[in-house]
């Protein structure tokens, strides 16, 4: 599903991020990429979710070569193909859960009527569907990232992309959270989670650990 060649990324500042490193991510699993902070883990997940570029090597989703794509074509595929979930949520704190949630259809052009029914469906997954006419700013940190993943499974991606999602979060949600994964991994999304936390990614079911741009480890 997601294959990786050779990808090597060097920002402006001549910083190496990454060093020929290459992945292979089957559908259905559950990989957490870890690393301690300048590892550059995070530079490979935006790699994968077609937010970043490599400065060399390929990437493969689903058997298309999507480096080269065009900006149009590689912002439809992250709207159908992926869904995200950062640590900072990222959710507009003015609008309702429900309006979150519902950004990506409108992307998307879906119709009012399936709308509603994707959100609340999304919503009812996560928890939250009695939530969705509060405004985000009232909910709490662990909400908020609930909502943000309601919102990353609203378009019913094949893969989701997390990147430190309980970075911000007290351990009672840290676990919510996790479990949510493992549900969604156990109905067939591939999964693919950055932290820097051992416990987060002992409940992943392979670990790619990266040390200077370089893959160190890959733990089946």
């Amino acid at each position: 599903m997601i294959v990786c060649k050779h990808i090597s990324k060097t920002f402006p500042t001549h910083t190496k991020a990454l060093q020929d490193v290459s992945i292979h991510i089957k559908k259905g699993e559950y990989v957490a990429l870890i690393g301690k902070s300048g590892s550059g883990k995070s530079t490979m997940l935006n790699i994968i979710g077609l937010i970043d570029t490599p400065t060399e090597g390929e990437v493969y989703i689903n058997g298309k070569m999507v480096c080269k794509t065009t900006e149009k074509e590689k912002a439809g595929i992250r709207n159908s193909e992926m869904g995200y979930v950062f640590q900072s949520f990222f959710l507009e704190k003015a609008y309702t859960v429900y309006k979150n949630v519902e950004m990506p259809l409108l992307i998307a052009d879906v119709p009012k009527k399936e709308r509603k029914k994707l959100v609340q469906e999304s919503l009812d997954k996560v928890g939250l569907l009695h939530k969705e006419k509060e405004l985000a700013k009232n909910l709490s940190g662990g909400e908020q990232q609930r909502v943000s993943i309601a919102r990353a499974l609203v378009n019913n991606p094949n893969i989701i992309l997390a990147d430190e999602p309980c970075g911000n979060l007290d351990s009672e949600n840290t676990e919510n959270i996790m479990r949510i994964f493992e549900e969604l991994n156990r109905d067939g999304k591939t999964i693919v989670l950055v932290t820097h936390s051992k416990e987060e990614a002992d409940r992943a079911r392979r670990k790619i650990m990266l040390k200077d741009g370089r893959i160190i480890d890959n733990e089946a």
